[in-house]
């Protein structure tokens, strides 16, 4: 908890925090020591072993009966654990006397250093992410444009990108920066057909919402979920592109809890025992990628309930 306190502090392009309560973490701080390999240790995953995620499930991966036995993680061939990019503590530390079942102690200030290097190469391993991140805000901030137009990002007179909300759909300029988009100007424009230019590349505007919801501070949560979401029962819409993995403990479970009937956020609030905060994120989340949607927006068309979502959106501004 020392160390992560310091990465609050690190003067960087990013904020670093804990990920929250049910949010798949976007990287890893692990000691050298409990780095193993496949040949020699056990894998857990990171977190308490054994403990109940959100859905009911243990948190444990593959384990042996033993209680003894190592609670080791192993990286892939990238360095990375579960997909993620991963900062390595205790390079220095001698760990030779330790079991291995030990907890391995950190040198400061050495630690410190190892930190703020580590993070430094895994901010460059997220730059997609904070890309994403950014344009899901912009977005967001020109909601109420998303019926009526298109919104073209420009910086330095330049078009880094271009969003299409009525085709769910975004261009981003091949070598745009994040620095480049975070100093970026959205603006609105009438739509005239499908926007297409060399040198961009397209992407579901999903995945940048996503990265949004999961990432936003906590006060926006409540502008996000539309009022609809925690007055009627909720159900799916569609299957999310993302993965288990991905989703985070808590998005899984509400699906899961929907695939046997349709519930209100306070039903899941109280059956999946998740803090309303949580509660809140995992919603916004699954809202944004259109994956669960309110019993009677299913009886809609899609346009309809695009136009009723921005007014119910617009409603908390």
């Amino acid at each position: 908890m020392r160390v992560m306190e310091t990465a609050k502090r690190l003067r960087m392009p990013a904020r670093w925090r804990m990920a929250p309560t049910g949010v798949a973490a976007d990287a890893y701080v692990v000691h050298r020591f409990s780095v193993g390999t496949s040949t020699d240790v056990s894998t857990v995953a990171l977190g308490r072993p054994g403990t109940p995620g959100a859905d009911g499930r243990s948190t444990t991966s593959s384990v042996g009966s033993s209680m003894s036995t190592p609670r080791k993680i192993e990286l892939d061939d990238q360095g990375w654990y579960r997909g993620r990019p991963v900062c390595v503590l205790g390079e220095t530390v001698d760990t030779s006397a330790l079991n291995e079942d030990d907890m391995a102690a950190l040198e400061f200030p050495e630690a410190l250093r190892e930190l703020e290097r580590g993070l430094s190469r895994v901010l460059d391993d997220l730059t997609g992410s904070r890309l994403l991140y950014t344009i899901g805000q912009l977005a967001w901030e020109q909601r109420d444009k998303w019926p009526t137009h298109r919104l073209h990002a420009m910086q330095a007179n330049q078009l880094l990108a271009v969003i299409e909300p009525h085709l769910w759909k975004f261009h981003l300029l091949e070598t745009c920066t994040v620095e480049r988009m975070e100093e970026a100007v959205l603006m609105p424009m009438p739509r005239s057909g499908g926007f297409a230019a060399e040198g961009f590349h397209s992407f579901q505007l999903e995945v940048a919402l996503w990265e949004l919801a999961k990432r936003c501070p906590e006060p926006l949560l409540g502008e996000i979920v539309p009022s609809s979401f925690l007055q009627e029962k909720l159900t799916h819409r569609r299957t999310p592109a993302l993965k288990e993995r991905a989703l985070g403990d808590h998005c899984v479970a509400i699906l899961r809890a929907l695939d046997t009937r349709s519930r209100t956020a306070s039903e899941l609030e109280t059956s999946l025992r998740m803090s309303h905060p949580s509660l809140l994120r995992a919603l916004s989340c699954l809202a944004l990628v259109r994956a669960i949607q309110p019993e009677s927006s299913a009886k809609r068309s899609g346009w309809q309930s695009l136009l009723h979502r921005v007014k119910s959106w617009r409603s908390h501004s």
